[in-house]
């Protein structure tokens, strides 16, 4: 069979439609009424005659790119909450129904009437009802009157019960042929108006003891939607001639209740009572009230607890613990050292640090011109004065003080930018004799004073006192 030319754009229903054609050998063995995919579109053609093409179009499923989240919330709890999803299928229309099921499967699940949007607002707890319940959506892509569809993933929706605690009341008495009861009972927690009815039943007749049990009318309120507490109270019958004593705790919780002979005094064997701070007081047990004593018939004892006032916490406060009366020597290039300390909380006392003042006037950390004018480290806070900014003060006394951003600040004296011509005659005239070693002194190496004139050796120490510029003593000292 010889080939036919190739297509040139086929009319398909009135309009032009430009099909891949594959042309070769499987064109000549389909042979006229052949059937032929496209590999590049999403539908097939078929080959009716030589020209004439039908296209059968298949839309491609909708892409999910954002999947509905579980949700959890109390049974009661009116807020609302949203399951969303995201979908995209472009150049397409899409529509969304949302299902609810059973189980965490998108088999077999039932049409929310109205849910038709990306977005679902699921309906609350007390509408519900506690238990899980679990949903999906199914988003359609329609085009040209064919859909193809992509289901969500499962997202469970997790309603739980409400805590409910149900309350009886407690009761003693001597031996007496009569049941002993207490109807006291209450029921809290019931949610949106619901209603239900309590009865304490417990009857103890015989010496003994037994828990005052109940019984519950669920009305509008059901079970299944409420997460029962007991909180029961205790029936007890004391043997006939003897007293029931109890003993109780300061919010009135039963701590121990005997039998006790009458004339004997009851003794507590139970655990010291105690009492929590209240933020105000600490308290210490102190006895019970009224004071124990020979019982003549039932009688209750409750903890008595002494109050202490708990004091404020200690406001911070600063100290300089060293770098008092330094004293700096001009042209030596060492800086003044001084370490700051904080009484209350040591470690965060750098955190604090906001600064620092020489005779009131504040130092930045760099001056206009860029250098360094001091630095600060922890350990609490040790500020170093840098030379550079210590040759800018006058010789004389000037005081430095730390600020911190929680207390006062602290002054710290210091001796600043001694004369080195001075120093040096000084010195001078001291370079003879026998050395003394004071017991406090600012140490300047002689031997490294090339700037001064001195020989290199021997070395010695210049001993600066505080108070002073002058220089009192000098002494050698090993060189390097």
């Amino acid at each position: 069979m010889g080939r036919d030319p190739e297509p040139q754009g086929p009319a398909l229903g009135g309009a032009g439609l430009d099909l891949p054609h594959r042309g070769g050998e499987d064109e000549e063995e389909g042979g006229e009424g052949a059937t032929q995919a496209s590999t590049a579109n999403p539908y097939t053609f078929e080959v009716e005659s030589d020209r004439e093409l039908t296209a059968n179009f298949e839309p491609a499923a909708p892409t999910i790119t954002g999947q509905p989240g579980d949700l959890r919330w109390n049974y009661g709890d009116e807020s609302e909450r949203t399951l969303s999803v995201d979908a995209v299928a472009p150049g397409y229309t899409l529509s969304y129904q949302w299902y609810r099921n059973g189980t965490k499967s998108t088999e077999g699940g039932t049409e929310v009437g109205g849910a038709t949007g990306p977005t679902y607002k699921v309906p609350s707890g007390t509408r519900t009802g506690a238990g899980t319940y679990y949903y999906y959506c199914v988003v359609t892509n329609t085009k040209d009157g064919k859909t193809a569809t992509a289901a969500s993933g499962v997202a469970a929706v997790t309603v739980d019960k409400a805590p409910l605690t149900i309350t009886t009341g407690s009761a003693s008495k001597t031996y007496d042929g009569k049941a002993l009861t207490n109807p006291d009972a209450k029921i809290t927690g019931l949610v949106g108006g619901e209603t239900a009815a309590v009865e304490a039943t417990g009857s103890q007749t015989e010496a003994g003891s037994s828990p005052n049990i109940y019984a519950i009318e669920w009305d509008t309120a059901k079970e299944e939607n409420y997460a029962v507490t007991e909180e029961l109270g205790t029936l007890t019958v004391a043997p006939a001639g003897k007293c029931t004593v109890t003993f109780k705790d300061w919010d009135d919780t039963v701590l121990q209740s005997v039998e006790v002979a009458k004339g004997e005094t009851p003794e507590f064997t139970g655990a010291t009572p105690t009492r929590p701070p209240d933020g105000k007081y600490t308290y210490e047990f102190a006895g019970w009230e009224p004071e124990v004593a020979k019982v003549t018939g039932d009688a209750t004892y409750r903890a008595k607890f002494a109050a202490t006032l708990i004091p404020p916490p200690p406001e911070p406060a600063y100290r300089a613990t060293s770098g008092g009366g330094s004293a700096y020597v001009e042209g030596t290039g060492v800086p003044l050292a001084f370490t700051f300390e904080r009484t209350v909380d040591p470690e965060a006392a750098f955190a604090h640090f906001a600064g620092i003042e020489v005779d009131g006037r504040a130092v930045p950390e760099k001056s206009a011109a860029g250098s360094t004018n001091y630095t600060a480290v922890p350990g609490s806070v040790v500020v170093k004065l840098q030379p550079s900014y210590l040759e800018t003060l006058s010789p004389g006394a000037h005081t430095i003080t730390a600020l911190f951003d929680d207390g006062d600040c602290l002054g710290n004296l210091m001796s600043a930018r001694l004369d080195k011509l001075m120093l040096l005659s000084k010195a001078v005239d001291l370079l003879v004799g026998s050395c003394q070693f004071p017991l406090w002194s600012l140490e300047v190496l002689a031997g490294m004073s090339s700037q001064f004139g001195f020989p290199r050796k021997p070395c010695c120490h210049l001993v600066l006192y505080p108070g002073s510029f002058e220089v009192r003593d000098i002494f050698p000292s090993p060189c390097h």
